[in-house]
């Protein structure tokens, strides 16, 4: 019996920095089944949050530009320089099939990669795309649609992050469905558990001391409703005098949410930590709540590790994810709910527009994740079911990537 030949498949992503996209593509490096898949993760920029974590895997990854500014008039040049490094480092190698583990630049590297090379490829739909697409100006939009049509279209396979995505992704872009598959983010559930277990680091115990706290993480972006968050908080402080509010994560709108905190006096009631690895965990067991005010997403992950360390969970039921994560995998979309929705394993808030056309439907929404939040503190016998520890591992997602790769 003939032995079966090993699938070489590369995986290119934009960076390993700090985020959601990048655990997942490590987390699949890390579980995939090399018996059968042969992985390889290229990164067009050099930089990797993740490197003390994810050590024994370092091996698997290759950088294809320096961690270092480019210049705007550069950028086309620096890309142009990542693809023929791309196009040499496949060749090289013999990869089989070209996985894009991040939309825009890694989608539009591997669509030409494979044609010219003539290799399978697969696309991976992290984020809510068509979201992000509605908020760029008229010709970005134009010819953004164009060549995520002519990519999706070329592409031999993709993976969507929720179902709610890969049902949006058929019918704004016309994708047959028989290509398209819903693979949920899966994360290293007894790590997280062990990690969170640790003692509370001694820097933050004046913090908890005597107070209710609310715990929120991801990129400090306009996409993650920092700025909502922040003011649903104010509200919030209001009726629950003695809460404080934690802010894990780093990112461009940083400076412009301490601002915010500044307009409404509360620089002593909230942190802002920075990227953390494990002691975000302590952080999140040790909180009574955790919070998400995205505005959009694609499927949220930290809701998952919130979830999976049984910290209560307040969510706005934005597209796409929390619905699916909080009620049911395949929860129903359309379906209209009352707010504050109490869901299996969290409560759903109103989900909040990318730009809320007036002021008035602003405020009226800000106080909608603040009742949602007070709903949750005020309901300590809220019986929230013990989230499957089966459900959404590593492992399984990284054994649907395996599937997916092998019928291609």
């Amino acid at each position: 019996m003939a032995k079966q030949k090993k699938i070489k498949a590369g995986f290119l992503i934009f960076s390993l920095q700090g985020g959601g996209a990048e655990r997942n593509v490590l987390n699949i490096l890390r579980y995939i089944q090399k018996h059968t898949i042969v992985p390889y993760i290229i990164s067009i920029k050099e930089r990797n949050d993740y490197e003390r974590e994810y050590a024994a895997e370092k091996k698997y990854i290759t950088p294809l530009l320096p961690d270092k500014h480019i210049p705007l008039l550069l950028k086309p040049f620096k890309l142009l320089e990542a693809f023929f490094r791309f196009v040499k480092l496949v060749r090289r190698e013999k990869i089989d099939v070209l996985i894009a583990s991040g939309e825009y630049v890694p989608f539009y590297i591997v669509t030409i990669a494979s044609f010219i090379l003539k290799k399978k490829s697969v696309l991976v739909v992290g984020t809510n795309i068509i979201a992000e697409e509605l908020l760029q100006p008229f010709l970005l939009k134009f010819f953004g649609h164009i060549l995520f049509i002519i990519s999706m279209r070329r592409a031999d396979a993709i993976i969507c992050v929720s179902n709610g995505l890969s049902k949006t992704i058929i019918s704004f872009y016309g994708i047959s469905s028989h290509k398209v598959h819903t693979v949920h983010n899966g994360i290293e559930k007894q790590p997280v558990i062990y990690k969170s277990q640790q003692h509370l680091p001694d820097q933050y115990k004046n913090f908890f001391r005597n107070n209710r706290i609310i715990t929120s993480m991801g990129r400090l972006e306009h996409q993650k409703g920092f700025d909502h968050l922040i003011k649903a908080f104010y509200l919030t402080k209001k009726h629950i005098p003695h809460i404080k509010l934690i802010l894990i994560g780093q990112g461009k709108s940083k400076e412009q949410l301490r601002i915010l905190v500044q307009s409404l006096r509360l620089q002593s009631d909230v942190l802002f930590t920075g990227f953390l690895e494990d002691e975000k965990y302590q952080l999140i067991r040790n909180s009574d709540i955790f919070v998400l005010a995205s505005r959009y997403e694609g499927f949220g992950n930290a809701i998952l590790e919130a979830l999976t360390i049984h910290t209560p969970v307040v969510s706005t039921d934005c597209p796409y994810g929390p619905r699916e994560l909080l009620l049911k995998p395949n929860a129903d979309y359309k379906k209209p709910l009352i707010y504050p929705y109490l869901g299996t394993y969290g409560v759903l808030s109103e989900p909040r527009p990318a730009h809320a056309p007036f002021q008035s439907e602003i405020d009226r929404l800000d106080h909608s994740l603040s009742e949602a939040i007070i709903v949750l503190l005020k309901q300590p016998s809220f019986a929230h079911k013990l989230f499957p520890i089966h459900r959404n591992t590593a492992q399984l997602m990284a054994n649907d990537y395996c599937r997916i790769i092998a019928s291609i």
